[in-house]
This record gives C-alpha cells, sequence and structure tokens, in this order.
C-alpha cells in the first residue's frame, strides 16, 4: 500500500501507520504536505478539506530522547487530528512499555482523529499491536520531484543548458533512486560528462542494485552482431522489447544451443540494466526471510523500472512450485507464487526473458501468454547452413587456418554451437587442425536431447536458414 494514500485511512479512523523508506525526512515533508493540503468530495458531493496538524520526533530532539515522550505528548497534548512522525522508532518497538503504551491509547487516538506515523527502513511490528498499524510504502521520487532535482542542480551550476530539450530519457533514468542518489548522480553527471548522462545515471543505479547482495547485474559488449541464426527470435524480440507493455519471452530447447547466449546478446543489443535472478540466493533457514527477499527483489525491479530480467534455467529455478513433494512448508509454493503474480502485473517497461531445456516441474500457469508475450521459442540444433557459420565465425575469432587448408571440416553431425566453439579453442589451445581437436568432442545429443526435442511441438522456431548478412561476408572472406 502506497504511503501518499495516508489520508483516506487517517479518515477511516487508522491512528497507527508504520511507513517503509530510507527517506525518513523527504518522507515526512511530502506526507505532511498531503496532510495539510488534504481535501476530497464526500459521498454527498461537497467539497471537504482536512484540519490535520504533523509533528515531528526523533531522538536528537531537545526534549528528545526517550520514547515515551511523543506518545504521552499525543495523548495529552496535542490538540484533534494531530498526526506526529517518529523517526527511527522500530528502535523502540519491542520495549514492553512503549508497547503497553500504545495499545492503551490506540482507542483514544481513534477517537480524536490523531495517529502516529513510524518512519522506518524495518517494516516489522510486534504482533501485540501488529492488528492496530498499517504498513505502507513510500514512493521513491516520480517525474515531478527528479524534474525539481534536475532544475535544482541545473540553477546551482548557472547552466540552463542542462534542461533543454528532451529530459524524458533522463527522467525515466533517475527512476529507482532515492532523491539524495539523484541529486549526487546528477552533479557527478554534470562534473564528468557536462551534461546529465544516462551512462553515469545506469551505473549509479547497478551500485543501488548490488548493495542489496540478491541480484545479479549481467554486463556485457555482447549484441545480435555475435550470435549466428535466431532470425524469427531477433526480430520479434528486438521490437517487442522496444514496447513499454511487452511482458517477455521464453527460450526452450537442449543445452548449449546458445539459450543463454541469445538473452546476453539481447542486453547487449538493447543497451538496457539487465538483472539475473537466481532464486536459490533468496531462500533462507530463517522463516519468512526467503518471501521477504522475493519481495525486495521484486521492489528493487519496479524501482529500476526500464530493464530486462533474465531467470536462466527456469525449469531448476521453479522446481516445486506445483507443491508436490516439497519437504519446505510451503516456502517454495509461496516464494514462487509470488514471482508469479509479478510476472503478471509487472509495471510497464520491465522486459522478462528465460531459458528451459524441459517444461518438467514447471506448472502450466508459468508458461501461459500472459506471463510472456507468445508461446516460447524453440532453438534447437543448428542446421548444415548456420554449422558453417557458425564454424567460421569462431575460425575468424581464433584466427585459425580454414580447413580446406588443413586437413577438411569435422563432420559436426548433431553438434551444437557450444560444441562448434569448443572444437575451435580446442584447435587453438592444442595448436592442431579442427579435424584432430574433433576427436575430443562428443556430441551429447542423447537423453536430455530426446526429452527437449518434445519441447518443439509446444514452441515457436526461433530460427531459420538465413545466415546475417554480416555472416556471410565473414563466411566468404575465410573461403576465398
Amino acid at each position: 500500500m502506497k504511503a501518499e494514500r495516508m489520508v483516506d485511512f487517517l479518515r477511516a479512523g487508522y491512528s497507527g501507520f508504520v511507513v517503509k523508506t530510507t527517506e525518513s525526512d523527504r518522507a515526512e515533508k511530502v506526507l505532511a504536505d498531503l496532510l495539510r493540503k488534504a481535501e476530497w468530495t464526500s459521498a454527498d458531493g461537497k467539497k471537504c478539506k482536512g484540519d490535520y496538524k504533523p509533528s515531528h520526533w526523533d531522538m536528537l530532539d531537545e526534549d528528545g530522547g526517550n520514547p515515551s515522550d511523543p506518545l504521552e505528548e499525543l495523548t495529552s497534548n496535542l490538540p484533534e487530528d494531530s498526526v506526529i512522525f517518529l523517526h527511527n522508532y522500530h528502535w523502540f518497538l519491542d520495549k514492553p512499555n512503549i508497547i503497553q503504551t500504545i495499545q492503551n491509547n490506540m482507542d483514544k487516538w481513534r477517537n480524536q482523529g490523531k495517529a502516529i506515523v513510524i518512519l522506518t527502513p524495518n517494516a516489522k511490528v510486534p504482533i501485540e499491536i501488529r492488528k492496530d498499524f498499517m504498513v505502507m510504502d513510500m514512493s521513491l521520487p516520480g517525474e515531478e520531484e527528479i524534474r525539481e532535482s534536475m532544475f535544482h542542480i541545473a540553477k546551482s551550476a548557472e547552466n540552463d543548458a542542462l534542461i533543454e530539450g528532451d529530459n524524458a530519457p533522463i527522467i525515466q533514468a533517475c527512476k529507482g533512486l532515492t532523491k539524495t542518489e539523484i541529486e549526487n548522480v546528477l552533479s557527478l553527471s554534470v562534473i564528468l560528462k557536462g551534461s546529465f548522462d544516462q551512462e553515469v545515471i545506469n551505473e549509479q543505479k547497478i551500485q543501488t542494485i548490488q548493495k542489496s547482495g540478491l541480484i545479479e547485474v549481467l554486463n556485457t559488449n555482447r549484441t545480435y552482431a555475435d550470435i549466428i541464426g535466431y532470425d524469427k527470435a531477433k526480430e520479434v524480440v528486438g521490437k517487442m522489447i522496444m514496447k513499454r507493455s511487452s511482458k517477455g519471452s521464453l527460450f526452450a530447447g537442449p543445452p548449449g544451443c546458445g539459450k543463454t547466449s541469445f538473452m546476453e546478446c539481447t542486453a547487449g543489443e538493447f543497451k538496457k540494466i539487465t538483472l539475473a535472478i537466481n532464486f536459490g540466493r533468496l531462500f533462507s533457514k530463517w522463516q519468512g526471510e526467503g518471501d521477504a527477499n522475493v519481495d525486495e527483489v521484486i521492489d528493487i525491479i519496479c524501482a529500476i523500472g526500464d530493464c530486462i530480467v533474465i531467470v536462466d534455467e527456469f525449469e531448476k529455478q521453479f522446481a516445486g512450485a506445483s507443491g508436490e513433494g516439497s519437504g519446505d512448508s510451503g516456502v517454495t509454493r509461496r516464494m514462487t507464487g509470488r514471482w508469479l503474480r509479478f510476472m503478471q502485473e509487472k509495471p510497464e517497461g520491465i522486459y522478462m526473458m528465460g531459458t528451459c531445456n524441459s517444461f518438467k516441474g514447471i506448472p502450466d500457469e508459468y508458461l501461459r501468454i500472459g506471463r510472456w508475450d507468445s508461446n516460447p521459442f524453440y532453438i534447437g540444433l543448428p542446421n548444415d547452413e548456420e554449422k558453417e557459420a557458425i564454424l567460421n565465425y569462431y575460425i575468424e575469432k581464433f584466427d585459425l587456418t580454414h580447413p580446406s587448408n588443413n586437413g577438411g571440416a569435422p563432420s559436426m553431425d548433431d553438434w551444437t554451437g557450444a560444441e562448434i566453439e569448443g572444437c575451435c579453442q580446442m584447435a587453438k589451445n592444442l595448436e592442431c587442425s579442427l579435424k584432430d581437436a574433433s576427436q575430443f568432442i562428443i556430441p551429447q545429443n542423447k537423453g536430455g536431447f530426446k526429452e527437449a526435442k518434445e519441447l518443439e511441438k509446444y514452441c515457436i522456431n526461433a530460427t531459420s536458414v538465413m545466415i546475417p548478412k554480416d555472416r556471410e561476408r565473414v563466411a566468404r572472406k575465410i573461403r576465398a
């Protein structure tokens, strides 16, 4: 629940709020302004105006230090419709006298229109008073606040040119940062680049993400020019990823055929912040912490906004999502269920990508259209033309002698792209011909591949016989 709806809950008689935020000063300013300007239309159509009186307490106030003082002040001295903001009050919520004082006075505060608002990064409330509190999230700065920060930096730098032209990309890049982070990174951007620069802002966002320790940020310079084939997937994903309403794409097929490489090259092609999710990192031995980790990851992703989210080996990440045979008291089911809702309801601009070698263990609801833009794409073994193009690509990359001039080409029957790359790498390291290196490559097209082949009937073919034009040029050059 967003804290900006606090007036609605005050009108309904709520007297206890916990606002989760790391920006307590900004949160108080924003919410206090909302309280002072509170207006609404009654059921009979009359315009009404609130008379809320915000006040402040923290440990370093002139009369501060005793956490019982603000509760006594609200009870005995402050007028009706008073709302007191308590900074970092979670430090005291486990004290028996504080819990008892809140319990004893909550009804009195409710009848007088009074309320306490605890501003804290930790939203845990003791069970004794949990039912009396509404837990809310403070939104990060929106477009209006970001523009204000940009104007403030431009004014300080005495450079109006900073805010001229189309600022929409800069505003979008700043979303997901706190107000302090926004002002700091905009100032740094001006110092380093002489302008507001998206690259500098994204570097700051990556720093923020990495502090959580729950999400990996994928950095890559690889693009679609670095992979052979996948023509249909390149065309469809290339168009869909630019539409903010798109959901994402799932890639299925045997291991070693380039599913992960395709996701990595997509990230590099469109230069978006790319977050890799590993659900194994989110589990915890402490009850409730795994659920909290999923919520934190979702909060981070939503705050970042315009990004790609990668879930590799989808079937392993969501093993146990159906709850069959689960021995973890339903933790996996709850965590993955929360993720399922996020896939359906995630904000626009977040593009999801996943891979799987099998559908086994993945409940049907995780695969249906609505969570993804389309049926999964199938990436199978490369055809003969694609194998030749892949081989030529790695011959050029590893500076090898073309097999037509050195013992002939390996057969490459049932080879994946990864096995072709491995053969070329072996030839380079052993300083031998490709044919000699091929004796170290035994195609793994066995049980797992046969199972993966069954996926094809439920998927869209991601590739075709077409070879990208730049790779045709490379092939001609090497043959010559």
